[in-house]
């Protein structure tokens, strides 16, 4: 857990309660005088089962001044930092939704979208990266590995089968289309047509997203995360 000067914390000690509230009230003693304290605190059945614990026991705790530029700093930013990448293509509703929800779940956004009037940081304030131009151009710069999820919402076949024909033979750990089960049969034929082997097209998640009975563009964003939390982030 990360507490600063004015008392903004990032990261939790545990899912909260008391433990971390006694965090954030030693840290403002820490960084006055400098010297770290280590306490220890019971806790009874109620206070553990409020913070996740399955029994009460006792907690210790620890609370030290750390240098910007120290070691420990650098790794506390690399603990915190974004592990993995969700790229959006297709910067409409459904894109925006499915962008909020995957910030709160730690990951870091780009979105890539060849309209100007919706590829904008206003639309997506939570996106780390927005960029406008020509999708599949964008998408050439932009490495696949099995960090990095692929979700096509634009609804374009002239932008998503060059990028799906290139997607499906990276290292992409997950690549996912919007569409029902007739678009999917068209698109798996093109991609077939140029060329992508039959294994490699059964990586392609279509029609995308566990089936909820979204309808709503929040819904279908749902039931996206929730696909991507099942078949990528867990797995």
């Amino acid at each position: 857990m990360w507490i600063g000067p004015d008392g903004a914390a990032v990261g939790a000690v545990t899912i909260g309660g008391c433990v971390d509230a006694r965090a954030i009230e030693l840290s403002g003693e820490v960084l006055a005088d400098g010297k770290p304290r280590r306490v220890e605190m019971a806790l009874g059945d109620e206070d553990a089962r409020a913070i996740g614990m399955t029994c009460a026991g006792t907690i210790e705790l620890l609370v030290e001044r750390v240098g910007r530029d120290s070691d420990a700093a650098r790794t506390m930013v690399d603990q915190l930092a974004p592990t993995r990448t969700l790229v959006i293509v297709g910067a409409g509703e459904i894109g925006a939704a499915l962008a909020r929800i995957a910030k709160l779940m730690d990951l870091r956004v780009v979105v890539v979208d060849g309209r100007d009037h919706l590829a904008t940081a206003d639309r997506f304030p939570d996106a780390d990266t927005v960029q406008l131009g020509i999708p599949s151009e964008i998408m050439d710069g932009i490495e696949l590995s099995p960090d990095v999820a692929l979700v096509l919402v634009s609804h374009e076949y002239k932008y998503d089968l060059p990028i799906l024909k290139s997607a499906l033979a990276s290292d992409a750990g997950y690549v996912g289309m919007l569409g029902g089960k007739k678009r999917r049969d068209a698109m798996k034929a093109l991609l077939a047509e140029e060329g992508v082997a039959p294994d490699s097209l059964a990586r392609l998640r279509t029609p995308i997203g566990l089936d909820i009975d979204a309808e709503t563009p929040a819904e279908i964003a749902v039931s996206i995360a929730a696909e991507l939390i099942k078949s990528w982030i867990r797995v």
